[in-house]
């Protein structure tokens, strides 16, 4: 918290001169000296609001400053109710008689309505300067070339076409692939039209591994002796590369498509410039949709669906469970989505600079949905499905009790960003 102090600073001090607004107005409507607040009972009061007003307002926008404003003002509301019961409980305790200036219900309401406002108006305006100070940070961390974001890699120097034409560059992140996923890569890359180039970077490299075969053609081939997750992979080939074209893809190994499928959504993305990120249409090896758009992540989302059995779910968190996946939509249309899967994206350049490209806190897992939320900030985020793709989808984390850990720490990294979303 200490890149935030001058702000939470500020959010006490404003809350301090709320109240002290609030207890000038109660004094005066209720004709009682202001100077009262230096009795005990007034620090009670005083106590009871700024001790939540920290935890639950500064805290809150400023630990998650992506937080929605209708959550900050639920919280600010949940602080009110904290107070005036926690004063109100004292009182009863203390055997207060009602006569008391400071436990009488008409000052609590007096106090309870200025702040109420107050600490609405002023977490509205901080609110906004916490995400400026957010984005900006990101963006000079993240995407700011230094020596030990740049440790542990090699480049191979290969030949590779002039990326001065490129209009589009897949970036493919790459740990231990088969020979028949390099295969398949291999025959689909080689359709790829001059305009559209490809990069990849190797996590966890291995000399002699098939991904080698991928050397040829590609405009850089970086590679990782480390594992540093698929997040912060795509980072470090990003600061590689410098100049980017107007359009990125990030893809998975586990991928193939036919002739003219990033073309094709090369073109849709140059015709709707106000879209940031979008999605193609994911099939499955059979050719059947993937319904991989999501609502943002909530804890009883990820719990049903990992750990509570089809068999033994209740009709309404069925429901539920399809309200979260989307299942609803038409998978065959364009429609917005909070969450989209990272398995393939396409966005703009300038937007994924802007959002300050992947959070490197998340090694594997969620990191998609922390770039999407960011990314809506910047334009539509969109599920495209005028091309689409294969994708042989593991589901990992369901299989290996390693990867379910880290799906764990990669829950409580986004829940401690954005904010506890329960349901």
């Amino acid at each position: 918290m200490s890149r935030f102090h001058p702000l939470l600073w500020l959010s006490v001090g404003l809350d301090l001169v709320g109240l002290l607004a609030g207890v000038w107005l109660a004094a005066v409507l209720r004709e009682q000296n202001p100077a009262l607040l230096v009795q005990p009972e007034g620090f009670i009061v005083a106590l009871s609001f700024l001790l939540p007003a920290w935890f639950f307002g500064g805290y809150s926008y400023l630990r998650w400053p992506w937080m929605s404003y209708r959550r900050l003002v639920q919280r600010w509301l949940w602080v009110i109710t904290t107070a005036l019961l926690f004063t109100v409980t004292f009182a009863w305790l203390l055997n207060a008689p009602d006569s008391q200036i400071w436990f009488h219900r008409s000052t609590l309401l007096i106090v309870v309505t200025v702040m109420a406002f107050w600490g609405c108006l002023q977490r509205r305006c901080l609110q906004v300067l916490a995400r400026r100070h957010a984005t900006r940070r990101s963006s000079l961390s993240v995407l700011a070339t230094s020596p030990s974001s740049l440790a542990h890699q090699q480049t191979q120097n290969v030949a590779a076409p002039s990326r001065q034409q490129r209009q589009l560059l897949i970036l493919l992140v790459a740990y231990h692939p088969s020979m028949q996923e390099v295969e398949t890569l291999q025959a689909c890359l080689a359709e790829l039209t001059p305009d559209i180039g490809y990069a990849v970077v190797v996590n966890d490299y291995q000399p002699g591994e098939p991904v080698d075969q991928l050397k040829t053609g590609a405009d850089c081939f970086l590679t990782n002796l480390d594992n540093p997750g698929y997040g912060r992979a795509v980072n470090r080939l990003v600061l590689r590369l410098g100049l980017l074209p107007p359009f990125i893809g990030v893809l998975n190994t586990d991928l193939a498509w036919s002739s003219g499928t990033f073309e094709t959504l090369l073109h849709w993305m140059h015709q709707h410039p106000e879209v940031s990120l979008s999605v193609p249409q994911i099939l499955d090896e059979r050719g059947e949709v993937q319904k991989l758009c999501k609502q943002n992540p909530t804890l009883l989302g990820l719990f049903s669906r990992r750990f509570v059995p089809d068999s033994v779910k209740p009709r309404s968190l069925r429901q539920y469970d399809r309200w979260y996946v989307m299942a609803d939509c038409d998978y065959h249309s364009v429609f917005e989505a909070p969450y989209l899967s990272g398995c393939c994206m396409l966005m703009k350049s300038s937007a994924f600079c802007r959002a300050g490209g992947f959070d490197e806190r998340f090694f594997l897992y969620l990191e998609d949905a922390d770039l999407t939320r960011r990314l809506a900030l910047e334009g539509r985020c969109v599920h495209l499905p005028v091309a689409s793709v294969i994708h042989n989808w593991g589901r990992g984390n369901y299989k290996s009790f390693s990867l379910m850990i880290v799906n764990f720490i990669s829950a409580w990294s986004y829940f401690r960003k954005w904010g506890w979303s329960f349901f």
